[in-house]
Protein backbone atom coordinates (compact mmCIF):
# COMPACT_ATOMS: atom_id res chain seq x y z
CA UNK A 1 0.00 0.00 0.00
CA UNK A 2 2.65 2.30 0.49
CA UNK A 3 4.30 1.58 -2.36
CA UNK A 4 1.59 2.53 -3.77
CA UNK A 5 0.77 5.74 -2.43
CA UNK A 6 4.90 7.00 -2.45
CA UNK A 7 4.68 5.64 -6.92
CA UNK A 8 1.13 8.12 -6.88
CA UNK A 9 2.60 10.80 -5.02
CA UNK A 10 5.45 10.83 -7.58
CA UNK A 11 3.61 10.59 -10.59
CA UNK A 12 1.04 13.50 -9.86
CA UNK A 13 3.83 15.90 -7.97
CA UNK A 14 6.25 15.60 -11.49
CA UNK A 15 2.70 16.64 -13.65
CA UNK A 16 1.65 19.41 -11.28
CA UNK A 17 5.29 21.21 -11.47
CA UNK A 18 5.18 24.13 -13.43
CA UNK A 19 7.43 25.39 -16.32
CA UNK A 20 8.78 28.43 -17.02
CA UNK A 21 7.63 29.60 -20.25
CA UNK A 22 9.19 31.27 -22.86
CA UNK A 23 8.07 34.97 -22.04
CA UNK A 24 8.88 34.74 -18.49
CA UNK A 25 12.52 33.38 -20.32
CA UNK A 26 12.73 36.19 -22.30
CA UNK A 27 11.75 38.78 -19.55
CA UNK A 28 14.79 37.12 -16.95
CA UNK A 29 17.11 37.65 -20.16
CA UNK A 30 16.32 40.91 -20.16
CA UNK A 31 17.09 41.38 -16.22
CA UNK A 32 19.85 39.82 -16.57
CA UNK A 33 21.29 42.21 -20.02
CA UNK A 34 19.31 45.60 -17.94
CA UNK A 35 22.08 44.10 -14.78
CA UNK A 36 25.32 43.59 -17.22
CA UNK A 37 24.74 47.04 -18.74
CA UNK A 38 23.65 48.96 -15.88
CA UNK A 39 27.66 50.01 -14.10
CA UNK A 40 25.63 49.47 -10.64
CA UNK A 41 27.29 47.73 -7.91
CA UNK A 42 25.61 44.98 -6.55
CA UNK A 43 26.20 43.73 -2.71
CA UNK A 44 25.75 39.50 -1.61
CA UNK A 45 26.18 38.72 1.88
CA UNK A 46 28.22 42.79 2.49
CA UNK A 47 30.27 42.40 -0.41
CA UNK A 48 30.15 44.40 -3.57
CA UNK A 49 30.30 43.11 -6.57
CA UNK A 50 30.07 44.39 -10.39
CA UNK A 51 27.17 44.00 -12.15
CA UNK A 52 29.01 41.17 -14.23
CA UNK A 53 29.76 38.92 -11.28
CA UNK A 54 26.32 39.57 -9.81
CA UNK A 55 25.03 38.61 -12.88
CA UNK A 56 26.69 35.46 -13.34
CA UNK A 57 26.21 34.67 -10.03
CA UNK A 58 22.32 35.25 -10.36
CA UNK A 59 22.36 32.82 -13.36
CA UNK A 60 23.66 29.89 -11.14
CA UNK A 61 20.93 30.47 -8.88
CA UNK A 62 18.38 30.39 -11.70
CA UNK A 63 19.54 27.28 -13.88
CA UNK A 64 19.32 25.67 -10.29
CA UNK A 65 15.75 26.89 -9.97
CA UNK A 66 15.21 26.60 -13.49
CA UNK A 67 16.25 22.79 -12.89
CA UNK A 68 13.97 22.46 -9.41
CA UNK A 69 11.24 23.30 -11.27
CA UNK A 70 10.58 26.28 -8.73
CA UNK A 71 9.99 29.36 -11.06
CA UNK A 72 6.97 30.17 -12.39
CA UNK A 73 7.15 33.68 -13.28
CA UNK A 74 9.28 36.93 -13.84
CA UNK A 75 8.54 37.50 -9.93
CA UNK A 76 9.33 34.25 -8.61
CA UNK A 77 12.29 34.60 -10.19
CA UNK A 78 13.32 38.23 -8.55
CA UNK A 79 11.80 36.50 -5.08
CA UNK A 80 13.76 33.37 -5.66
CA UNK A 81 16.94 34.42 -6.48
CA UNK A 82 17.35 37.83 -6.99
CA UNK A 83 16.00 39.11 -3.36
CA UNK A 84 18.35 38.06 -0.94
CA UNK A 85 21.24 35.18 -0.21
CA UNK A 86 19.30 31.89 -0.25
CA UNK A 87 22.51 30.61 2.61
CA UNK A 88 22.53 33.66 5.19
CA UNK A 89 18.79 35.33 4.35
CA UNK A 90 20.92 38.59 4.04
CA UNK A 91 19.31 40.88 1.26
CA UNK A 92 20.98 42.04 -1.42
CA UNK A 93 21.30 45.51 -2.49
CA UNK A 94 21.57 47.44 -5.59
CA UNK A 95 24.19 50.77 -6.01
CA UNK A 96 23.18 52.95 -8.65
CA UNK A 97 24.77 56.45 -9.19
CA UNK A 98 25.19 56.41 -5.24
CA UNK A 99 21.76 55.33 -4.52
CA UNK A 100 21.13 52.37 -2.50
CA UNK A 101 18.06 50.17 -2.43
CA UNK A 102 17.42 46.75 -2.19
CA UNK A 103 17.70 44.01 -5.11
CA UNK A 104 14.10 43.15 -5.28
CA UNK A 105 13.13 46.69 -5.72
CA UNK A 106 15.64 47.72 -8.47
CA UNK A 107 14.67 43.96 -10.46
CA UNK A 108 10.96 44.87 -10.75
CA UNK A 109 11.51 48.81 -10.89
CA UNK A 110 13.54 47.26 -14.73
CA UNK A 111 11.32 44.79 -15.12
CA UNK A 112 8.14 47.23 -14.98
CA UNK A 113 10.43 48.87 -17.70
CA UNK A 114 10.80 46.13 -20.13
CA UNK A 115 6.79 45.57 -19.65
CA UNK A 116 6.47 49.08 -20.55
CA UNK A 117 8.10 49.16 -23.82
CA UNK A 118 6.11 46.18 -24.95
Amino acid sequence: MYKIIFLFSIIFSNNVLAKVDNQTKIEIEQLFNALNTSKCEFQRNNNWYSSQKASNHLKQKYEYLIKKDILTTTESFIEYAASKSSMSGIEYKVKCNNQTSSSKKWFLQQLNLIRDKK
